[in-house]
């Protein structure tokens, strides 16, 4: 870990030594306890795909899945989760901007809040950006993973701001990240005269930024891309630094730039032996054919089965009564993980024999 600190300390030297040291020591705290978890799952595994717990088979991820995980193709290609936090929430780190003028403020739509803002001065020439949030209406509502936070560039002309640049694509959703975080970093995102630096940190077990340059091209008077670029670091961030680079638009526009922000996706399945009353439940397989293939191992190991649930992210439960006969629940929501074993336990106990007891619950929660 000290090394992936040392090379991120060098790599942004140029910028604000208490910003970086407060991020540095947060990414420090967040990448040691996932450390351990790691160490912990890999004790309990010894590498193997399955552990058998009281004849039971719990899906998680091997050592070999780890270690080939490559984020350097994109932030659309997030991998496994291998734990469950509970009902914890991953909340927008959105904090209001207070000295935005009131053409900025202007320029929000009724269902969205200004959570960026910065300008180069205050007067004529001057550049300035805005990001703004949709809202959801209810928070029962799903996450608005898609032109949630549009990116406008500001030039002040005649006295007020006014837009002359626009993507809704740049800044991440934010859920965007690793384990349905926000990724966009408002400390390292920058603004100077003509150039914008914007940062993303994807988090997860990897070390893993993304790092975008802008331009303002005064004969044409439009904002361009200068670079973009992924870093990471291999093995759950103690081994060697990759930088790649992230494809630009064939224009070379801002307005064009589209990195590929997406929600990551992790795929879950619940498989019972009713005859042999053992189980698998599959969390967090990066995509559907790996899950069909997990499911298919755990029927040929443990002969007859059926499945219970097949879905996107989300919990699952699983309750067994006195005579062995299972009840499940599930739920696409995020933090549902008592949720859903209550309402496995109520199916029990109003269906069941005997006593009912929550044998095995949880949650795909990024990876």
């Amino acid at each position: 870990m000290q090394q992936v600190l040392r090379l991120r300390k060098k790599q942004r030297s140029a910028r604000s030594t208490d910003a970086q040291e407060a991020r540095l020591a947060k990414s420090s705290t967040a990448n040691a306890a996932l450390q351990n978890e790691f160490n912990d799952s890999r004790t309990k595994t010894n590498g193997s795909k399955y552990v058998m717990v009281n004849m039971q088979r719990i899906a998680i991820p091997s050592l070999c899945a780890l270690s080939l995980a490559l984020f350097a193709l994109a932030p659309a290609h997030a991998q496994e989760a291998t734990t469950t936090h509970g009902d914890e929430s991953h909340a927008s780190k959105s904090a209001v901007p207070q000295d935005a003028p009131a053409e900025v403020r202007e320029l929000v739509p009724a269902d969205s809040k200004l959570i960026f803002y910065k300008a180069t001065g205050s007067t004529d020439g001057s550049d300035a950006v805005a990001v703004m949030e949709r809202q959801k209406k209810n928070a029962s509502d799903p996450d608005i993973t898609s032109g949630q936070r549009p990116l406008l560039v500001l030039r002040k002309i005649d006295g007020v701001f006014k837009e002359v640049a626009r993507n809704d694509r740049v800044i991440a959703c934010s859920v965007c990240g690793a384990t349905f975080e926000d990724p966009f970093d408002r400390e390292l995102t920058t603004l100077t005269p003509g150039h914008i630096h914007i940062e993303h940190n994807y988090g997860g077990r990897q070390v893993s930024s993304f790092i975008y340059n802008f331009s303002y091209n005064a004969a044409t008077k439009q904002w361009r891309v200068t670079d973009a670029v992924s870093t990471w670091f291999d093995n759950l961030g103690e081994g060697a630094k990759h930088v790649d680079k992230v494809p630009l638009p064939t224009s070379g526009l801002l307005a064009d730039f589209d990195p590929r922000w997406r929600a990551p996706v992790f795929w879950n399945a619940l498989v019972v032996n009713d005859q042999a009353q053992t189980f698998s439940m599959i969390i967090g397989e990066r995509d559907p054919v790996s899950l069909e293939k997990s499911m298919q191992e755990s029927c040929q190991s443990s002969g007859n089965c059926r499945v219970l649930f097949k879905q996107a992210n989300g919990c699952l439960a699983l309750a067994k009564d006195s005579s062995g006969v299972f009840y499940a629940a599930s739920s696409q929501k995020k933090k549902a993980l008592k949720e859903v074993a209550s309402e496995a336990l109520n199916e029990c106990n109003e269906g069941g024999k005997g006593s009912c007891k929550v044998i095995r619950h949880d949650c795909s929660w990024g990876w």
